[in-house]
């Protein structure tokens, strides 16, 4: 009898409790509805975002195809020879990201290296000081500081034409100088030099004064970005600068940006629209011939996201 009695009364609070938040009670399942109904609706407009993504970018590279196949001309590499045989390459910097392939015929001929966006990486720089016991130079302002592995490793902060590339543009000293005005300042403006570059589509613009000193320049390694019409005219008027007075003896492709790249008539698989280009200049060699290997990656390479298969093409002769 008490325990009816006392199930009597815990039912009848619990109808009174759920009379009395019934307002409540039905807010929050209405709330709930709404934010099911919501992630549902989410995730459709993001499938749908994602197919309109996909159709844009097909359209731009449809577009964009007759210039890619101008383009695709120029990222063919050579076999290139000098009086003891064929060039040694070899890759330095850090794994993944940061580091590049070059001749070593290039960095021993060159007195000092000059390296155009580092950021937190001056990996590359550094071997070279070490390996070559010459001085290199790391220019970026947006930075403070760096460690370094070698006392012949300087820090310059500024920036070559632009600092619009830094990483963090919010970090800028704003002082950016020109190629003439940094070989000046540093005393070095009949020295042999390498030129390392990674400065986020700025390259073209500093390029135009760097031309000017070709005679000096060893070898370069260079990261190119294009992702429209105009980015990509200017990699080809780039590149065909380039071809006159050096060898193209790498190219890797950079797998961050393998998932907005392109294909042509003229390759097989999807080349990045961010691609390493390593050259030498051609007073360095006796002779160079178009590779027999258009293929990419090389054993000596590796994936800038070690996450990531690295970016396979292949560039038909």
């Amino acid at each position: 009898m008490c325990s009816k009695l006392s199930f009597n009364l815990t039912a009848s609070y619990i109808l009174k409790t759920i009379k009395s938040n019934l307002f409540n009670i039905l807010c929050i399942c209405f709330s709930i509805t709404i934010i099911i109904l919501l992630i549902k609706s989410n995730k459709v407009l993001n499938k749908k975002i994602s197919q309109l993504q996909q159709q844009t970018f097909q359209i731009q590279n449809s577009l964009l195809a007759p210039i890619h196949e101008n383009l695709v001309e120029l990222l063919k590499v050579y076999s290139a020879r000098d009086e003891n045989g064929p060039l040694e390459l070899v890759r330095h910097g850090k794994e993944n990201d940061g580091g590049y392939v070059a001749a070593v015929k290039a960095f021993k001929q060159a007195d000092v290296l000059l390296g155009y966006g580092i950021h937190k990486d001056n990996s590359f720089e550094d071997q070279f000081s070490l390996i070559y016991n010459k001085p290199s130079y790391g220019f970026d302002c947006g930075i403070e500081q760096v460690a370094s592995k070698s006392k012949l490793f300087t820090l310059v902060k500024e920036c070559i034409v632009s600092d619009a590339f830094l990483y963090n543009p919010a970090n800028t000293n704003h002082k950016v100088t020109s190629f003439v005005e940094q070989l000046d300042n540093l005393n070095i403006k009949d020295k042999k030099l390498f030129i390392k570059m990674d400065i986020e589509g700025a390259e073209y613009d500093a390029f135009s004064g760097i031309m000017k000193h070709k005679d000096n320049i060893t070898g370069i390694a260079l990261e190119i970005h294009f992702n429209d019409a105009r980015s990509t005219q200017n990699a080809i008027t780039l590149l065909e600068q380039l071809e006159k007075h050096f060898v193209l003896i790498h190219v890797h492709g950079n797998n961050y940006a393998a998932a907005t790249g392109f294909s042509t008539t003229k390759s097989l698989g999807t080349i990045p629209n961010v691609i390493e280009l390593s050259y030498i200049n051609k007073a360095l060699v006796k002779n160079y011939n178009l590779s027999e290997n258009q293929s990419h990656p090389l054993k000596i390479d590796q994936p800038n996201n070690p996450n990531r298969p690295d970016a396979a093409f292949t560039i038909i002769n």
